[in-house]
């Protein structure tokens, strides 16, 4: 198999990545997949196991991938710093860390714009989706392929049994424009928090509530300190593949095979998403969490209190870019 350019790889690599893992062997491209989630029953950590398990077999002798979660080795916020900077690694973030790097991503977080996941899916494999992909390139950041975390639902000290009931609390944010104008649209404060301090703050009342989806919520276990859970499906949790150009230039003729097989997977476990939000919505009311679904018409209440913030951001996105979103019905 085709080794060039392996050795700048792995000179590149950084002094975490060169005691290599079990799984490696010498003489193979090392590449770290590192992310802030839990390792195995949540969307990102089982698609991350099975694309090393792929990874390890198909290019066994040119390529090893080991899988780093729960920020063993990097948040995401380091994650890309370290991308930038030219280590070689792949991760894949929540579209809510591209904020600082351009606006277009901003698509995701925008409240009631997608009915479900699965229209976010469709959505995603359009051209216009496909396209957004390469939107980071610049930085040296490659999108490869978006993986869905399921939609986001909200959590409070609190009932929120309507929009006006979120006034007054403090939510984590995550580093989005949008979801920062979300919460203030609804008379919310909110703070930007990285994802493994919140479960502190949440106990201690530093914030008050926060937004994930179910799997995030149980297996960070944020319905222990908070009211309820409202299944409100505010917008699309979604993270995208990225790495870094080491990476896709030490893949070189192999980046076709790479793709293809990372096409499979996302495929694979894309389609059990909403199986493990389900069940990770179970596994909250079974350990005695509360979850509260919204009636129709109450949700017509929400959609409209937030419905200025996808007014307000339509330019910097772009109104083709949010229409091609709108278009997405789920149906494909």
């Amino acid at each position: 198999m085709k080794r060039y350019l392996l050795p700048l790889a792995i000179c590149a690599a950084p002094a975490a990545a060169q005691d290599l893992p079990p799984e490696c062997d010498r003489g193979e491209l090392h590449v770290p997949f590192s992310h802030v989630n839990a390792g195995s029953g949540h969307p990102k950590g089982e698609a991350a196991a099975e694309l090393a398990r792929r990874v390890n077999v198909e290019f066994d002798g040119t390529l090893c991938m080991s899988v780093h979660p729960r920020r063993a080795m990097y948040d995401d916020e380091d994650l890309l710093n370290a991308m930038i900077d030219g280590e070689p690694l792949m991760g894949a973030p929540s579209t809510t860390q591209f904020d600082r790097l351009t606006p277009r991503y901003r698509i995701f977080d925008l409240p009631f714009l997608f009915e479900n996941m699965i229209a976010a899916q469709e959505f995603q494999i359009s051209d216009d989706g496909l396209e957004l992909l390469a939107a980071l390139e610049q930085d040296g950041i490659h999108g490869l392929a978006y993986w869905s975390n399921g939609m986001r639902q909200l959590t409070a000290s609190r009932p929120l049994d309507e929009p006006a009931d979120a006034a007054g609390l403090t939510f984590r944010a995550q580093p989005s424009a949008v979801i920062e104008r979300t919460f203030s649209q609804l008379d919310a404060t909110s703070i930007r928090m990285r994802f493994g301090e919140v479960y502190d703050a949440l106990a201690d009342g530093s914030i008050d509530g926060q937004m994930n989806s179910f799997a995030n919520i149980f297996a960070e276990r944020f319905y222990e300190v908070q009211n309820c859970v409202l299944e409100a499906n505010v917008s699309a949790g979604t993270y995208v593949v990225v790495a870094s150009t080491p990476v896709i230039e030490a893949l070189g003729e192999d980046l076709e095979r790479f793709q293809f097989l990372l096409d499979e997977v996302t495929h694979e476990r894309n389609g059990f998403t909403f199986e493990l939000n389900e069940l990770a919505k179970i596994r909250i009311r079974g350990d005695g969490g509360c979850v509260r679904s919204i009636p129709d018409a109450e949700r017509a209440d929400w959609v409209d209190a937030l419905d200025p913030v996808q007014v307000e951001f339509t330019e910097e996105i772009g109104a083709e870019l949010i229409e091609a979103a709108r278009a997405a019905s789920g149906s494909f």
